[in-house]
């Protein structure tokens, strides 16, 4: 969790990708680092990475049945 304290993730910023900086309603243009002492964590400001399809090729038919 202490990774993701950081004006990027506040509920109260703004991520501007371009410059890499934060629009921040409480300090103005903030870097993304950047940490006050008004900083609320938001969840939904997260950056999930995309999940890798499975190969099952290698995987028999016999791998899943319950039998």
């Amino acid at each position: 969790m202490s990774e993701y304290k950081c004006c990027r993730y506040c509920e109260k910023g703004i991520y501007m990708p371009v410059v890499k900086k934060t629009m921040c309603r409480e300090r103005g243009v903030v870097s993304r680092e950047y940490l006050c002492s008004k900083f609320v964590f938001d969840p939904f400001k997260m950056q999930v990475g995309r999940l890798r399809n499975m190969d099952f090729t290698k995987y028999e038919k016999e791998d899943y049945s319950i039998d």
